[in-house]
Protein backbone atom coordinates (compact mmCIF):
# COMPACT_ATOMS: atom_id res chain seq x y z
CA UNK A 1 0.00 0.00 0.00
CA UNK A 2 1.26 2.83 -0.44
CA UNK A 3 0.74 6.49 1.04
CA UNK A 4 0.24 9.71 -0.67
CA UNK A 5 1.16 13.20 0.08
CA UNK A 6 -2.34 14.02 1.71
CA UNK A 7 -1.71 10.62 3.92
CA UNK A 8 1.99 11.79 4.80
CA UNK A 9 1.09 14.97 5.63
CA UNK A 10 -1.50 13.92 7.96
CA UNK A 11 0.87 11.15 9.98
CA UNK A 12 3.74 13.77 9.82
CA UNK A 13 1.25 16.32 11.60
CA UNK A 14 0.18 13.41 13.78
CA UNK A 15 3.63 12.52 15.18
CA UNK A 16 4.96 16.02 15.61
CA UNK A 17 2.09 17.15 17.65
CA UNK A 18 2.84 15.28 20.42
CA UNK A 19 6.51 15.64 20.13
CA UNK A 20 6.12 19.75 20.20
CA UNK A 21 4.10 19.32 23.56
CA UNK A 22 6.92 16.99 24.73
CA UNK A 23 9.53 19.35 24.22
CA UNK A 24 9.21 22.28 25.47
CA UNK A 25 7.82 24.49 22.70
CA UNK A 26 3.91 23.89 24.25
CA UNK A 27 5.04 22.99 27.62
CA UNK A 28 3.93 26.60 29.22
CA UNK A 29 0.84 26.07 31.45
CA UNK A 30 -1.32 28.00 28.95
CA UNK A 31 -4.20 25.73 28.73
CA UNK A 32 -5.75 27.31 25.59
CA UNK A 33 -2.73 26.16 23.69
CA UNK A 34 -2.24 22.98 25.11
CA UNK A 35 -6.40 22.52 23.72
CA UNK A 36 -5.34 24.17 20.26
CA UNK A 37 -3.16 21.16 20.35
CA UNK A 38 -5.36 18.31 21.21
CA UNK A 39 -8.01 20.32 18.60
CA UNK A 40 -5.40 19.78 16.32
CA UNK A 41 -4.76 16.26 16.96
CA UNK A 42 -8.09 15.38 16.94
CA UNK A 43 -8.76 17.11 13.58
CA UNK A 44 -5.22 15.22 12.00
CA UNK A 45 -6.60 12.01 13.29
CA UNK A 46 -9.64 12.63 11.03
CA UNK A 47 -7.95 13.81 8.02
CA UNK A 48 -6.15 10.41 8.31
CA UNK A 49 -9.17 8.57 9.09
CA UNK A 50 -11.07 10.04 6.06
CA UNK A 51 -7.98 10.03 3.49
CA UNK A 52 -7.69 6.35 4.60
CA UNK A 53 -11.37 6.00 3.95
CA UNK A 54 -11.33 7.99 0.54
CA UNK A 55 -8.58 5.08 -0.81
CA UNK A 56 -10.57 2.06 0.36
CA UNK A 57 -13.52 3.92 -1.61
CA UNK A 58 -11.24 4.77 -4.66
CA UNK A 59 -9.52 1.12 -4.66
CA UNK A 60 -13.38 -0.32 -4.93
CA UNK A 61 -14.22 2.08 -7.70
CA UNK A 62 -11.11 1.23 -9.34
CA UNK A 63 -12.12 -2.76 -8.87
CA UNK A 64 -15.48 -1.88 -9.91
CA UNK A 65 -14.35 -0.15 -13.01
CA UNK A 66 -11.82 -2.86 -13.34
CA UNK A 67 -15.20 -5.41 -13.63
CA UNK A 68 -16.69 -3.17 -16.16
CA UNK A 69 -13.97 -2.78 -18.29
CA UNK A 70 -13.75 -6.82 -18.41
CA UNK A 71 -17.71 -6.91 -18.68
CA UNK A 72 -17.33 -4.72 -21.62
CA UNK A 73 -14.52 -6.53 -23.44
CA UNK A 74 -16.36 -9.53 -23.16
CA UNK A 75 -19.78 -8.00 -24.25
CA UNK A 76 -17.49 -6.60 -27.55
CA UNK A 77 -15.58 -10.11 -28.12
CA UNK A 78 -19.45 -11.40 -28.25
CA UNK A 79 -20.91 -8.63 -30.85
CA UNK A 80 -17.85 -9.29 -32.83
CA UNK A 81 -17.96 -12.95 -33.01
CA UNK A 82 -21.89 -12.19 -33.93
CA UNK A 83 -21.24 -9.97 -35.78
CA UNK A 84 -18.80 -12.06 -37.81
CA UNK A 85 -21.66 -14.87 -37.87
CA UNK A 86 -23.99 -12.93 -39.19
CA UNK A 87 -21.97 -11.48 -42.20
CA UNK A 88 -20.92 -14.61 -43.17
CA UNK A 89 -24.66 -16.14 -43.17
CA UNK A 90 -25.75 -12.99 -45.37
CA UNK A 91 -22.78 -14.03 -47.82
CA UNK A 92 -23.53 -17.76 -47.63
CA UNK A 93 -27.08 -16.46 -48.33
CA UNK A 94 -26.52 -14.01 -50.97
CA UNK A 95 -24.72 -16.61 -52.97
CA UNK A 96 -27.25 -19.14 -52.76
CA UNK A 97 -29.63 -16.45 -54.26
CA UNK A 98 -27.17 -16.13 -56.84
CA UNK A 99 -27.35 -19.48 -57.76
CA UNK A 100 -31.07 -19.98 -57.55
CA UNK A 101 -31.12 -17.22 -59.86
CA UNK A 102 -28.46 -18.76 -62.33
CA UNK A 103 -30.55 -22.05 -62.09
CA UNK A 104 -34.12 -20.37 -62.53
CA UNK A 105 -32.49 -18.71 -65.34
CA UNK A 106 -31.32 -21.87 -67.09
CA UNK A 107 -34.67 -23.23 -66.20
CA UNK A 108 -36.51 -20.45 -67.74
CA UNK A 109 -34.21 -20.78 -70.77
CA UNK A 110 -34.11 -24.28 -71.24
CA UNK A 111 -38.63 -24.44 -70.47
CA UNK A 112 -38.40 -21.58 -72.88
CA UNK A 113 -36.20 -23.30 -75.88
CA UNK A 114 -38.55 -26.16 -74.88
CA UNK A 115 -41.71 -24.75 -75.86
CA UNK A 116 -40.30 -22.99 -78.97
CA UNK A 117 -39.91 -26.53 -79.92
CA UNK A 118 -42.87 -27.64 -79.05
CA UNK A 119 -44.36 -25.00 -81.01
CA UNK A 120 -42.55 -25.76 -83.97
CA UNK A 121 -43.61 -29.30 -83.66
CA UNK A 122 -47.24 -28.44 -83.88
CA UNK A 123 -46.53 -26.29 -86.61
CA UNK A 124 -45.16 -29.26 -88.23
CA UNK A 125 -48.25 -31.12 -87.64
CA UNK A 126 -50.67 -28.43 -88.24
CA UNK A 127 -49.11 -28.52 -91.59
CA UNK A 128 -48.96 -31.86 -92.24
CA UNK A 129 -52.72 -32.09 -91.05
CA UNK A 130 -53.68 -29.43 -93.51
CA UNK A 131 -52.00 -31.11 -95.89
CA UNK A 132 -53.47 -34.75 -95.71
CA UNK A 133 -57.02 -33.02 -94.74
CA UNK A 134 -57.07 -31.00 -98.26
CA UNK A 135 -54.97 -33.71 -100.50
CA UNK A 136 -56.64 -36.79 -99.09
CA UNK A 137 -59.79 -36.33 -98.99
CA UNK A 138 -60.43 -34.12 -102.01
CA UNK A 139 -61.28 -31.13 -100.65
CA UNK A 140 -59.18 -28.81 -102.42
CA UNK A 141 -60.60 -27.68 -106.00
Amino acid sequence: MTIRPMSRMAAALLLILPLTASCGIGRADDTAATERVEQAEREAARAVAAVSSLRARVGELEAALGGADDAAAGVTRKLDDISGRLWASLKKVRAEIRTARSSASDEAASALAEAQQVARDLSVLKERFDYHLVHDHGGGA
